[in-house]
């Protein structure tokens, strides 16, 4: 017996084509490969700050992927580099931090 989560079998069939089409798309070219997982990336990033109602998680996940931050405690010149980085300025814009 197969666990939850998703299958294909559960989409109808006119949409696994089209799914299927647009992931051919994106995986023409390194380009767009890079630029898919970027914005998978933020997406997630985004939506665990909106579930948790916390940005603090997301902004140290930016600086652990960027090595921005070290393995010790958080220290201010660490916080401004990662506040200062594109995923980080991108978050706090979608989460209307900034305009």
């Amino acid at each position: 017996m197969r666990g939850p989560g998703f299958r294909s079998e559960r989409l109808p069939v006119g949409l696994r084509e089209a799914l299927a089409s647009e992931v051919g798309r994106w995986q023409e070219s390194r380009d767009s490969l890079a630029r898919l997982a970027q914005l998978l990336r933020r997406d997630s990033l985004r939506v665990a700050a909106r579930l948790s109602g916390s940005v603090d998680g997301a902004l140290r996940a930016i600086g652990r992927d960027a090595r921005l931050l070290g393995p010790g405690a958080l220290d201010e010149r660490g916080a401004l580099q990662v506040l200062a980085s594109e995923d980080a300025q991108w978050l706090l814009r979608s989460l209307g931090v900034f305009a």
